[in-house]
């Protein structure tokens, strides 16, 4: 299959799975109200959490020697079954612990037995997802998210009608947790089906796969804990109400970066590929995030006030005041996805491990600092605040490396779109030769 053809199918069905992705929260929230979708979203970015730590990056070494053929698809298996029942034991006795004192209004046991299908679902979507990746068809765990989301869309409408107070919460949060693991299973037995041709009878162990992707692995890391760390701690200083309003609003501006992260990855892959004209390509697209994300908030200050409530309903009526304060953080979290990639590209991971430092390290300081006069608005802020000094560190590094002038991380600008024009073309062609370097087509 060419490459064209996989990245077309890849972006086509991502697409797909974000909106449909963004209307199961929408109905949640709008069954949930502000308060119990405060509580449940809070659960689930823990268990993300957890999800992200047990990946221990095997989703990288396994893409990494299953794509250089020095693995087979039933060691790369074995290797994630190994690690999802370690997450399992360990993570599961911890949360015990931990749940009561969150959630003791809830049935624990129940929550327990959720959350351990939701961190299984997670990591087998996770690391079984790397198999489809290195064979060339990525595109199928956001195709089966799509479909899943499709089914939980219908089933959470059809519960919304039949249910109400506590057996609507515990239906909805049952069947958000069920599909998740459902999901992972499926991708799981799915990857049976790729043919993995391996060049040595001798695999790499799995110390050797984790360190060969530790450090990406512990940059993702502390970049994924400093951008949610509030959502970990507001539950001790915020009310059950702001806290669910500042989570709704914190999710749109997930919703931003994952619409531009699309092009991360093959962004990674050009940088590879090197020459002086990479250097170029960075800050255009550093220049296309800027003017996507202004002309966003633009229209959500104009709109957002009415907008939200109206989309979550009407206890999310706190989300327009949060959502402003999170405008600047908006520009850093798109914008920094580039560069990340860029030192990535380059293998500078140390820079992107001090940059995501920065970002934990500021995040801690300034939310201490505004959250006891602002409240969930001095949240908000302090993760601007301390996206934008992780942002500047890395537009230093660059300017170290190459200068550039001030208005080239600004706003595209007219001679730019025949730029996006090259830079399309050129991507195509250097994403084909890569690939096929690889054995991946």
């Amino acid at each position: 299959m060419a490459v064209r053809k996989i990245l077309y199918q890849s972006l086509q069905w991502k697409s797909l799975q974000f909106l449909t992705s963004f209307i199961v929260n929408i109905i949640f929230v709008r069954a949930l109200h502000a308060v119990v979708a405060g509580e449940f979203y809070a659960l689930v970015y823990l268990l993300s959490l957890i999800i992200s730590l047990f990946t221990f990056g095997l989703d990288i070494s396994l893409n990494y020697y299953l794509s250089r053929r020095e693995m087979n698809g039933g060691t790369a298996r074995r290797k994630i079954i190994t690690m999802a029942l370690l997450a399992i034991l360990i993570s599961l006795p911890v949360l015990s612990f931990f749940l009561p004192a969150r959630y003791a209004h809830w049935d624990i046991r129940l929550l327990l037995f959720l959350s351990g299908l939701h961190i299984l679902g997670g990591l087998l979507v996770s690391l079984a997802g790397a198999l489809f990746t290195a064979g060339g068809k990525n595109h199928v765990p956001a195709r089966i998210g799509f479909i899943a989301n499709m089914a939980l869309a219908g089933l959470a409408l059809f519960c919304g009608y039949r249910y109400t107070g506590p057996s609507l919460i515990n239906a909805l949060f049952s069947l958000y947790f069920i599909f998740s693991f459902a999901q992972g299973v499926l991708l799981f037995f799915l990857s049976y089906r790729l043919p993995f041709a391996v060049r040595t009878t001798a695999p790499p162990g799995v110390i050797a796969v984790i360190r060969w992707s530790f450090f990406a692995f512990l940059t993702n890391f502390v970049f994924f804990v400093a951008a949610r760390l509030y959502i970990y701690i507001i539950p001790y200083y915020l009310s059950p109400y702001s806290q669910g309003n500042y989570i709704q609003a914190y999710k749109i501006v997930e919703y931003m970066g994952l619409v531009l992260s699309f092009t991360y990855y093959p962004f990674i892959t050009l940088v590879a590929a090197g020459g002086q004209k990479m250097r170029d390509h960075l800050l255009l697209l550093v220049r296309i995030s800027n003017t996507v994300v202004l002309i966003f908030s633009l229209v959500m200050l104009l709109v957002g006030g009415w907008l939200f409530p109206f989309l979550f309903g009407p206890t999310f009526d706190g989300m327009y005041g949060i959502f402003v304060c999170f405008i600047p953080g908006i520009f850093a979290e798109c914008s920094s996805g580039y560069l990340t990639a860029w030192y990535f590209g380059h293998g500078h991971i140390r820079y992107n491990l001090i940059s995501a430092g920065i970002q934990l390290l500021s995040m801690t300081l300034f939310f201490f600092m505004l959250v006891g006069s602002a409240g969930a608005k001095g949240a908000a802020l302090a993760f601007s605040l301390s996206g934008s000094l992780s942002l500047a560190y890395d537009l230093w590094i660059l300017r170290k490396q190459s200068p550039y002038a001030f208005r080239d991380i600004l706003w595209i600008r007219n001679v730019d779109w025949k730029s996006i024009q090259r830079l399309i073309r050129s991507g195509r062609s250097l994403l084909f030769s890569s690939q096929r370097q690889q054995g991946q087509i």
